[in-house]
């Protein structure tokens, strides 16, 4: 069970955090994990993906498949099945034991 996040904090339904289980805890997992610059965390630098320096103008997906498929390499209960390009980031799907999901995950290189 993990908890709800949305836009950076804790999403909350009156007050009280929103609990996941199931498929949704396992693809807010999966896009925290791609969401992570890989090398960022000091105690596990292996952790994350490398989907940050990828261009937001042109995301070739050749390429966005491979960082994805390398972040999620040592997750058992995830499959990555697919991913396309929209205005936004990456539509990510995955396979979990619970079923097929979705999620959209923004990408691109952040102005410094």
């Amino acid at each position: 069970m993990d908890l709800a996040l949305e836009n950076g904090d804790f999403k909350t339904a009156n007050g009280i955090p929103v609990t996941l289980r199931g498929k949704e805890e396992l693809l807010q997992r999966a896009s925290l994990l791609l969401g992570v610059h890989r090398g960022g965390f000091v105690y596990d630098p292996e952790l994350g993906s490398d989907l940050y320096a990828l261009s937001s103008e042109e995301v070739e997906i050749g390429r966005a498949m491979g960082c994805i498929e390398a972040a999620l390499r040592d997750r058992d209960d995830l499959a990555v099945t697919g991913a396309e390009p929209v205005p936004e980031g990456i539509s990510v799907t995955v396979d979990t034991p619970f079923g097929a999901g979705t999620f959209l995950l923004p990408c691109g290189s952040e102005e410094e």
